[in-house]
């Protein structure tokens, strides 16, 4: 074969191949025939590019992976197989390439519908057979496959009684290992605080998620977080700032020395990855001009964000340091952009309304339970574009059904997120182990205050809470006068409502004034056009609500994570990387897609892990895991100098042609069209109330793999402290850092 005839492709990183699963006797290792079978029968067609006369082959087999066969006896016939998978080997090309694609496109086996993933998804879907007393509300949605995907029953467990579920990078399960000392004292009430000591993800990221939670609580609620969907300007006009018109009702640039509008800004949608090292202001969100520093210290990195579930991901390349000024929450984004027509907006704008009916909880702390019911305890969670935290001051979507009108008029001051698990004593005698028989649910509870006196605790609102009171969350007294909602003599009463009813964070009117009040240099209001002047005006308070609908709506109907054919509304997402896809952040690969984070690196780890916790043997089954794993590497292959040599012409999947960024015609959102507000916020009421039902969806498992940032090398009470010692030395060496706080 002429050598200009073979073209290599390059494969992605990411992988969850295992080499302890390939054979041991009577088969022969042949990497070769997979490659190019792979590469010119399969992937190259769907990268598109294929060109006559050529042959394609892999540069590799995923990490882990390995090609075998053997003679037939008294046969001519070849049987070939491919090992590393965690479940067992493939028996054919056919059987392989579904999850080799899936890994190219995905990094990580997390939602693989190959044949080996899929005979350990959950045979039964969990039923809504039980309602939480004095409680309901629509459940949300993830895909059915989340809570089985690359989990592994415990050899050493006799029994569905003493299984230990683990995912497939073998980090026990934290939600089964707590369930199952409850069902093992069905009298006993557990209340522990949540610790995972042979995750090396918690041991090097928990304190430092404890501590960034209490600095937020600090922080005024307008200050975007790490993590978090923002609308930002890349390049504002010199010596000009936006400002809103109120006759256009949209954020346009003003010349203050000719005193005129001028023209919108150009809005982009990206996550925050890095918060400014000055103090944060409340002018900042005005002017940048009394910043002692530049903007790549007293701004926030942003990186745009890319498509969802699409492996080209060319907008993380594209980071801008951005002073608050230039910042919006993602909430208003109606607000941006109703004067420009879709076609312009940024593609960065759907991606981000993509995500919108997505969440993911964050610092899970405690497990409380009393068989057969039980709850974890977190300290954050991510919905849609925004995280909430403890402390915070939400704004609740209105009930149709309950009040007058479609404006927001209660807000609730968070004092608790619960993940709550339901009915696990519905297990059957013939569910297998790796089914999930029980439901979950998330609420979030603390103490409402309304702006309706009708709906005060007492019905009639008789006095409004004095502004002075410790009751109310900061920056509120403007939006109007308050009245408890719950008997604020009843120190215990709290209000408990689904995720799905929070609008988002109720900003404080410094903000609110800053972005949507008027100063003396402000223009006179331009004329608005006759369909903007018939719109009409939401209150401060009730801002971002119909936009809020209408990209959860859009969300339910462009992300291919929500099974809508099982009913989903909402896609669960077990960390903020997955939840956003992202591949990439500060110019570091993070979680499936970290080259380093390898099968036979996390068991290294834990192992390393155990030598610091001081544990018996734990120096040398750290060494026999390296060994293991050096020797893995070097295991020798059918040798093809020609694959190198030929190797100038390269394609890889990133080079590939991609799908089109924008929707097509037919997806348009038409959002310059004006929508009865009623009927949005009635069809939203449907789908959330206070009183709360039993949730379908199924509970995330820590299956997707997060990125470590450092490990916390604990005090060993072993004796060879010294070794010890040398051994967190080439730890910290190895491990790759990351952003582990968007987890």
């Amino acid at each position: 074969m002429a050598a200009q005839n073979i073209h290599i492709l390059n494969i992605n990183p990411g992988s969850d191949g295992d080499g302890r699963k390939w054979p041991k006797h009577h088969y022969v290792r042949n990497d070769e025939y997979f490659k190019e079978k792979i590469a010119s029968e399969k992937w190259i067609k769907d990268l598109g590019g294929a060109q006559p006369g050529v042959t394609y082959v892999l540069d590799r087999l995923p990490q882990g992976y390995a090609g075998f066969e053997r003679l037939r006896p008294d046969s001519k016939h070849c049987d070939r197989y491919i090992y590393g998978h965690p479940n067992g080997q493939f028996r054919s090309l056919n059987e392989f390439y579904p999850h080799f694609k899936h890994l190219m496109d995905n990094g990580g086996s997390v939602g693989c519908p190959c044949k080996n993933c899929e005979g350990i998804k959950q045979k039964k879907k969990p039923k809504a057979t039980g309602v939480a007393k004095g409680s309901r509300t629509q459940g949300p949605s993830t895909s059915s496959a989340r809570p089985s995907q690359g989990i592994q029953q415990n050899s050493e467990s006799p029994g569905p009684e003493k299984r230990r579920l683990v995912d497939f990078e073998g980090t026990q399960d934290v939600y089964e290992s707590l369930i199952s000392q409850l069902k093992s004292d069905r009298e006993a009430v557990i209340d522990v605080p949540i610790e995972e000591p042979t995750s090396p993800d918690w041991r090097s990221s928990h304190m430092t998620t404890a501590k960034l939670f209490r600095e937020w609580q600090d922080l005024p609620r307008y200050v975007p977080r790490l993590g978090e969907l923002v609308l930002f300007i890349r390049s504002v006009i010199s010596s000009s700032t936006p400002e809103w018109d109120s006759g256009t009702r949209t954020f346009r640039y003003v010349d203050a020395e000719e005193g005129t509008w001028l023209e919108q800004p150009k809005w982009e949608a990206g996550i925050v990855t890095q918060m400014p090292q000055e103090p944060i202001l409340h002018q900042d969100l005005i002017t940048d001009e009394d910043k002692e520093q530049a903007v790549n210290y007293s701004g926030f990195r942003i990186e745009p964000l890319s498509e969802p579930k699409n492996a080209n991901k060319p907008y993380t390349k594209q980071p801008k340091h951005v002073p608050l000024y230039a910042i919006r929450p993602f909430v208003y984004w109606r607000e941006c952009l109703i004067e420009q027509p879709e076609e312009e907006w940024h593609p960065t704008i759907k991606h981000a309304l993509t995500v919108s009916s997505s969440f993911c909880i964050v610092g899970r702390h405690r497990f409380r339970g009393l068989w057969p019911d039980a709850t974890v305890f977190c300290s954050g969670v991510y919905i849609g574009p925004e995280l909430i935290t403890l402390g915070d001051a939400v704004r609740l979507l209105p009930r149709k059904q309950e009040q007058k009108g479609d404006a927001v008029t209660e807000v609730m001051v968070v004092d608790a997120i619960r993940l709550r698990f339901v009915n696990l004593d519905n297990e059957e005698d013939d569910m297998a182990p790796e089914e999930i028989p029980y439901q979950t649910c998330l609420h979030l509870s603390g103490r409402v205050y309304t702006l309706d006196p009708a709906r005060s605790f007492d019905g009639v609102g008789k006095v409004p809470i004095d502004e002075r009171s410790s009751y109310l969350p900061l920056g509120v007294t403007e939006y109007g006068s308050w009245y408890h909602y719950v008997d604020p003599d009843n120190t215990a009463a709290r209000v408990e409502v689904p995720y799905t009813r929070v609008l988002g964070r109720c900003f404080e009117e410094t903000a609110i004034d800053a972005w949507f009040g008027t100063s003396s240099d402000t223009p006179a209001p331009s004329t608005p056009k006759p369909d903007t002047a018939a719109a009409k005006e939401e209150s401060d308070i009730t801002r971002g609500l119909l936009a809020t609908l209408t990209a959860r709506r859009f969300s339910q109907k462009h992300d291919k994570r929500i099974q809508t054919e099982e009913g989903q509304t909402w896609f669960w997402a077990d960390t903020r990387i997955e939840q956003l896809d992202l591949h990439e952040v500060n110019g570091r690969f993070i979680g499936a897609k970290d080259p380093h984070r390898t099968p036979g690196e996390m068991r290294k780890w834990r192992a390393a892990i155990k030598a610091m916790d001081g544990k018996k043997g734990a120096l040398e089954e750290y060494h026999a895991v390296k060994q293991a794993q050096e020797a893995e590497q070097q295991v020798p292959t059918p040798s093809s100098k020609a694959y190198g040599m030929v190797a100038a012409s390269r394609m890889t999947a990133t080079e590939s042609p991609s799908a089109p960024e924008n929707v097509d015609d037919g997806d348009a959102m038409d959002v310059d069209e004006e929508e009865d507000e009623g009927e949005a916020v009635e069809r939203s009421a449907e789908q959330s109330s206070e009183e709360m039902e039993v949730e379908e969806i199924p509970r995330p498992l820590s299956t997707v793999p997060k990125t470590l940032e450092t490990i916390n090398l604990l005090d060993s009470d072993d004796e060879d402290e010294e070794e010890a010692k040398r051994l967190a030395g080439e730890l910290a060496k190895s491990i790759r850092a990351g952003d582990s706080r968007l987890r």
